[in-house]
């Protein structure tokens, strides 16, 4: 009967520590596995951590997508110098230079998401 039980326990307690260090290790190699740049897209894990889903504003300018989902500012799905917006009030094309307007900010831009100044 003991045994049984010092069985369990044991098997019970290898699967836990084999977790935990897996997880370590996959967390302390974050950048190694991009896991630095993945989310979460799951409603059910986010509602379980109480996270809130944002809805996403995007506008088209000549070439490009700009986009804002939740804090950040992404150009053609990528983010854009991790750049950290509040709202996204525009975004206008001209002379291979991109303008940006934000609740409180509006920034210019490379076409290729290098912020140039920031008014």
């Amino acid at each position: 009967m003991h045994r049984k039980w010092h069985r369990r326990l044991g098997l019970s307690a290898f699967i836990f520590l084999l977790l935990f260090v897996l997880t370590g290790l996959f967390l302390q190699h974050a950048a190694r596995f991009d896991l630095d740049g993945r989310y979460v897209a799951s409603a059910a894990v986010l509602r379980l951590y109480g996270i809130t889903v944002d809805t996403t504003t995007d506008f088209r300018t000549i070439n490009h997508w700009v986009s804002r989902a939740g804090r950040f500012l992404y150009l053609d799905g990528v983010p854009a110098a991790q750049l950290r917006v509040s709202g996204l009030q525009g975004a206008v094309e001209h002379a291979s230079l991109l303008w940006i307007a934000g609740d409180d900010k509006l920034w210019l831009l490379s076409k290729r998401a290098e912020v140039i100044d920031e008014f």
